[in-house]
């Protein structure tokens, strides 16, 4: 882990997170302009442990609707290495998702 700088690797890996649920995502109509926040529990093999609303979008249909297709997710990216894996999922990650997005 040495010479990895952990901010670069968090946004990286956030940014492929959100990617995946992006494109496993059906947005309901007339939400383009909220955002919903979620809390995942991601596990070294890349299966989704736990996810959680942090908070909601003011729409029920967006909220369950972007945890749903948290769920559909087969696999997350994670890092290779378990130091990284350790210092960037340890306790969760908290990913903003909007449909603008």
């Amino acid at each position: 882990m040495e010479g990895v700088n952990i901010a670069d690797e968090r946004k990286r890996f956030n940014a492929l997170i959100q990617q995946e649920v992006q494109n496993s995502w059906y947005i309901p109509p007339g939400n383009e302009d909220r955002v919903v926040r979620l809390r995942l529990e991601i596990l070294p093999t890349g299966e989704l442990r736990s996810v959680e609303l942090v908070e909601g979008s003011g729409s029920q249909q967006l909220d369950e609707s972007a945890m749903s297709a948290v769920r559909r997710v087969d696999s997350f990216p994670t890092p290779d290495d378990s130091a990284l894996f350790d210092e960037l999922f340890r306790g969760g990650i908290t990913i903003e998702f909007s449909p603008e997005e």
